[in-house]
């Protein structure tokens, strides 16, 4: 009995060997793979940190050289033989970028909803000796963008440079505003961008502008600075583009200003422009809008 309890004994030891060596072998392979694991995430941590740090430099450096280097310097895109698209193209700034875009030889798309006033360009630039590619479209109503879209795509080609510049605006407080004219002036000064890039897929150009003498600021009476004329807005804005500047404000001395303006209190931001700037006061005497005015 004591032999063959000794022997069951001896093979149940047998037994349990391969066992704890396989244990031994699943938690050796769990320490490797997690160092491994660790060691690839610190490398990568390490490459991106250098990438970051010399993405950083480049960019910082590439400003510096774009905003100091003097305009006479500067090496600018040309706009020759590119096909242009400018929305609200056929009164005020939008009118002023086309007359002189097509100097460029640029092949200029005008989309406006006013069809007398985009007509009457036509002949204007037709008078000049350029040709023009004008469409009346309604940028509140998506379907229509798209529909336009496909048709200068088949007609003229591919987008190289889209000018949002259509734009809506009312003289009046929000509390004031008939809700139409609250979703139209949506549709059209932003859903509208959304529509019209998802189809150019290009770089972006931010313009911040004063108030623009174009009418869609009728009424309207700065107290500190007059207001700009749209040929000078229009000029500084094929700049821009030219350029390939992310962030352009008119006049220039405004970036400063706004960039100021995200370190201050908001109350005292709303001081200022109260007492000093008078931003309020001014758009109190804008005309009272009725209907769409386009920039």
């Amino acid at each position: 009995m004591n032999y063959i309890k000794q022997k069951v004994e001896v093979v149940d030891e047998k037994k349990l060997e391969p066992s704890t060596t396989k244990k031994v072998q699943r938690i050796l392979r769990a320490i490797y793979i997690t160092l491994y694991k660790a060691t690839l995430q610190a490398i990568a941590r390490f490459l991106n940190f250098l990438v970051l740090a010399w993405l950083s430099f480049y960019y910082i450096a590439e400003s510096i050289v774009r905003n100091f280097t003097p305009r006479a310097l500067s090496t600018l895109k040309s706009l020759r033989g590119k096909t242009i698209l400018v929305t609200g193209g056929a009164g005020g700034v939008g009118q002023e970028l086309v007359l002189k875009l097509i100097k460029y030889k640029a092949k200029v798309v005008v989309w406006d909803i006013n069809e007398k006033a985009i007509a009457k360009l036509n002949e204007k630039v037709a008078e000049e000796g350029f040709k023009l590619y004008p469409y009346v479209v309604d940028l509140a109503d998506r379907e229509s963008v798209y529909k336009t879209a496909e048709k200068v795509k088949d007609e003229v080609g591919p987008i190289d440079v889209l000018i949002n510049n259509a734009g809506v605006v009312c003289g009046q407080t929000f509390l004031e505003l008939p809700d139409y004219m609250i979703e139209r002036t949506y549709k059209v000064n932003t859903l509208s961008c959304y529509w019209v890039n998802r189809l150019t897929n290009i770089n972006l150009t931010l313009v911040c502008p004063y108030f623009i003498n174009s009418g869609m600021f009728e009424g309207c009476k700065p107290h500190h600075a007059p207001m700009l004329e749209p040929k000078d807005v229009a000029k500084r804005i094929i700049l821009a583009i030219r350029r390939e500047e992310d962030y352009c404000t008119v006049p220039g001395n405004a970036g400063y200003i706004l960039a100021m303006k995200q370190y201050l209190p908001a109350k005292l931001t709303w001081l200022w422009q109260h007492r000093i700037i008078r931003l309020p006061q001014a758009m109190k005497t804008m005309r009272q809008f009725s209907e769409v005015q386009a920039a």
